[in-house]
């Protein structure tokens, strides 16, 4: 472990829980060593203050706050439909390329809008890519119509325009920017990505979800 790049001991940290696990479904109750593996690394990071955090299934992700981690789970939790298997893939790979080793920002930020642009384009099949004009013109009337009274259905209206601000804004770093030098976005700034898209997506799949016909 003195010699491996920080990445492997991560990794092995959940290698080692998923061999533990597996004994623990040969040998049952009362043995239960991959949650006491768990616990003891969870417990670790936490005391030496090393800025991961384990998840259920003993990934290692890198830890920006409690409130950062909530939101990553609220969001996969929305996304466990078969319906959202790319939306949840691309969000994933978002956080993941924040857990790399160095972290990947402006991959981070890419799949972060990927996972909203599939979303968009399942609400909307006509839409392809996603932008500004069709977040103004396809997104926002959806969402609007849901609206419980004026009040509400004007707050909907400057929301979705600072969605599309945002969308119009990422495009850069989507397409590139046409310099010889990698220009790449803060962690700052892929932080604050992440967490508005993922507040937009939760929105989203709400919308589409109440769009699907009901099952008799």
């Amino acid at each position: 472990f003195a010699n491996f790049r920080i990445e492997s001991i991560l990794s092995s940290i959940t290698i080692i829980w998923r061999f533990l696990r597996e004994k623990d479904m040969r040998l049952g109750p009362p043995y239960a060593p991959a949650t006491a593996w768990h616990a003891f690394v969870a417990r670790a990071m936490r005391e030496e203050n090393m800025g991961y955090t384990l998840d259920s299934l003993a990934g290692v992700h890198f830890l920006i706050d409690e409130e950062f981690e909530r939101n990553r789970a609220s969001v996969l939790k929305c996304l466990e439909a078969s319906r959202y298997s790319g939306v949840r893939d691309a969000f994933e790979s978002a956080h993941s390329y924040l857990d790399a080793q160095p972290a990947d920002e402006k991959a981070s930020v890419r799949s972060a809008f990927e996972a909203l642009e599939i979303l968009a384009r399942l609400i909307d099949p006509s839409s392809k890519n996603l932008n500004k004009w069709r977040v103004e013109n396809k997104l926002k009337p959806v969402a609007k119509a849901r609206a419980i009274d004026e009040i509400e259905a004007k707050a909907i209206d400057s929301v979705f325009d600072g969605i599309a601000m945002m969308v119009d804004g990422l495009q850069p770093y989507r397409h590139g920017q046409g310099k010889q030098e990698l220009v790449k976005p803060t962690l700052t700034l892929a932080i604050y990505v992440l967490s508005s898209t993922a507040a937009a997506i939760r929105w989203l799949v709400e919308i589409d979800k109440s769009q699907q016909p009901t099952e008799v």
